[in-house]
This record gives C-alpha cells, sequence and structure tokens, in this order.
C-alpha cells in the first residue's frame, strides 16, 4: 500500500515551509463538517489556530495563556517515511484512507523557555482510549516522538480544568478586542484607592456594581476594565476559582502596579 500521491507533495510543501512561515498541516476548511472547529487567534504566536474539536480548542486556550510558551504549531504533521518504518517494524497496521497510506499528525507541537523547551501533544476523547485501534495509532506516534527525544503526552478531557479553561476563554477575547489599552496602571490604581472603602471580602462583580453606580457608569463597564488588568496580568489571581467567586482582597493581594503588558494584538 502507498501513500496518496496528492498528500506526499502537500506534506513535502508544508515540510519545506513549517519552521519558517509555520501552517497546520489540517485546516478546518479541509473538513467537510465543520462541527465544533475553530480559527482562534493566538496571543503568544500572533497567528490565527485551527483546531479541530473542543478538547483541542480548550488545550490550545491553556497553552496559549502560559507566559513561557513560545509557539505552537497545530496539526504537526509526521514524517512518512518514519511513521511507515515504525509501523513496520511494530508489526501494526499503518493509518490509511480510502486504500492508500494517510499522513499521521500530532495535535500540537509546543515550543517554550523551559528547560525542556519542545514537547508535542495527542488529544484524544478519554473513551477512545479503550479503543485497540486507537492505541495502535498513538504507539506509532509515541515512538516517532521518542526518535526525536522530545516529550508525548495524550491529553484527555480529564485533564482539562473546566473552571480554569472558562476563566482563561473570558480573558483570552479581551486581549484581541481593541489594538491599545491606555491608562491600565492608572485604572489599577483608582480601584486599589476605591477598594480601601468596600469591604474586602466582597467579590469583584459587587465591587465593579459599586464604582458604576458611584460614578454613573454603564453596568459592566467596572468588571471589563478589571478583566482586562487581570488578562494584561497587572492583576494576578486564581484561575482555578470561578471569576464571580474571586473578591476584593484578591483583586488587591493580586495587584501588579509596575509590570504586565499595555498594548494589545490585533485580531
Amino acid at each position: 500500500m502507498l501513500f496518496n500521491e496528492k498528500q506526499i507533495k502537500k506534506f513535502e510543501k508544508w515540510n519545506q515551509l513549517k519552521d519558517s512561515t509555520y501552517y497546520p498541516f489540517i485546516k478546518v476548511t479541509d473538513l467537510s463538517s465543520t462541527g465544533v472547529s475553530s480559527i482562534i487567534r493566538g496571543f503568544s504566536t500572533g497567528r490565527n489556530h485551527h483546531t479541530l474539536s473542543g478538547i483541542e480548542t480548550s488545550t490550545f486556550l491553556l497553552l496559549d495563556w502560559q507566559t513561557s510558551v513560545k509557539d505552537i504549531k497545530e496539526q504537526y504533521a509526521l514524517d512518512p517515511v518514519v511513521t511507515e518504518q515504525i509501523a513496520n517494524e511494530a508489526k501494526i497496521k499503518h493509518p490509511s484512507f480510502k486504500g492508500e497510506l494517510a499522513i499521521m499528525s500530532s495535535d500540537f507541537v509546543v515550543e517554550t523557555n523551559e528547560p525542556q523547551s519542545k514537547f508535542a501533544l495527542q488529544i484524544k476523547p478519554h473513551e477512545k482510549l479503550k479503543e485497540p485501534r486507537v492505541i495502535e495509532k498513538l504507539e506509532i506516534e509515541r515512538r516517532y516522538w521518542a526518535r526525536k527525544n522530545i516529550p508525548w503526552f495524550v491529553v484527555t478531557e480529564r485533564e482539562i480544568p473546566e473552571t480554569l479553561t472558562n476563566n482563561v476563554k473570558w480573558l483570552q477575547s479581551t486581549l484581541c478586542e481593541i489594538t491599545q489599552i491606555p491608562n491600565l496602571e492608572e485604572k489599577l490604581e483608582f480601584l486599589l484607592s476605591f477598594s480601601k472603602k468596600v469591604d474586602l471580602s466582597e467579590t469583584i462583580v459587587d465591587f465593579s456594581k459599586q464604582i458604576d453606580s458611584a460614578y454613573g457608569l454603564e453596568i459592566g463597564e467596572t468588571l471589563s476594565e478589571i478583566r482586562q488588568l487581570i488578562a494584561w496580568r497587572h492583576i494576578n489571581v486564581d484561575l482555578t476559582k470561578k471569576i464571580n467567586y474571586l473578591t476584593v482582597k484578591d483583586f488587591v493581594d493580586g495587584a501588579v502596579i509596575s509590570g504586565g503588558e499595555d498594548n494589545a494584538i490585533v485580531c
């Protein structure tokens, strides 16, 4: 059985560009039905990313939020010569489609500032890990990255913390809303000053409403500013807690007067 000639040509072109002008080997537009596929603007990379499932989208957002992440390459094609060799050695049937060998891919290859600077991820629903054929294909992928001495992991929905993911989704969108966020530190200093007039155990939602009411602002305006401050890391809070449960004390304790960012990317 041979690889599809069109796919091989596509891989060769992709392989020539993957380290300079990266684009995913599989795009949302390649799918007959988009379903829960998404195209997301990456904050850490400044380019669009194609995710093909809800779990992939959540994983991408969590990766993109980490300050140590430098690059995220999604739908990363594996060298078909190597995967075929591994399949033959392991006596595992290589993935195929319509009678021709199919090029395999990892969902994400991530580069970081950490000592272990690169790792690869495959995203699967936990139930799929019970299927022998899925395990066989994962074994080919595992051996592929082992040959390159690059750590490789399988991520399921069980490794995706729901509250943290929802909070990051809420924050990530504000990073792309405008091209410049003016006077964030001045806003923070004002909010810290106002916090001295309230009970620190109040939620930041109630705190925001008080400011909106006191200054005749549209309801939600102050919370939007707090959202920006957290997104741009002028306030560090525990994002494993629901935003609605964060208190004024969390806000005050996490305030960073000097630091964070002031300019948003254009999304």
